[in-house]
């Protein structure tokens, strides 16, 4: 159970499309209301109509957003390469993009994540993905 809903409008770049729901307050109302109060919302957005709409979960707890920037080059070129650990900075209830700063992370965890991405960048490369990579990820309390 989570306590946030997100509906996302599909091509809208960052947050422009993000509808942020108290899932509380959405488990209260009849279908046919909220279908209503979805689609009044989406419409505000810019929602012209199309399908499908990207639903999920927010998490609760988060600590950070860290995206690893990786270059992932050809097989026969040498094994991927991490670029950087960014921190993905948002604002607001709607989870706003407001940009990235070089990430602030204990030296396991960011062993761990170094680690782990290596691993998905290498069956990603091997299947025959190249070029500029990035894995975001989330962690929680």
């Amino acid at each position: 159970m989570s306590d946030q809903v997100v509906v996302k409008v599909p091509d809208s770049a960052g947050s422009a499309g993000n509808i942020r729901l108290d899932s509380v307050r959405i488990r209260k109302l009849r279908l046919a209301d909220l279908r209503d109060q979805l689609e009044q919302l989406l419409r505000a957005t810019g929602w012209n109509g199309r399908y499908p709409v990207l639903v999920g979960v927010w998490e609760s707890g988060v600590l950070s957003s860290p995206s690893i920037q990786m270059w992932l080059p050809h097989d026969f070129e040498g094994q991927p390469a991490i670029l950087g650990i960014f921190e993905q900075r948002i604002k607001g209830n709607e989870g706003k993009f407001v940009g990235a700063r070089h990430a602030q992370l204990s030296k396991g965890v960011e062993a761990d994540l170094r680690n782990g991405t290596m691993m998905i960048g290498a069956v990603f490369q091997r299947i025959g993905n190249y070029g500029p990579s990035s894995f975001d990820c989330v962690l929680r309390q």
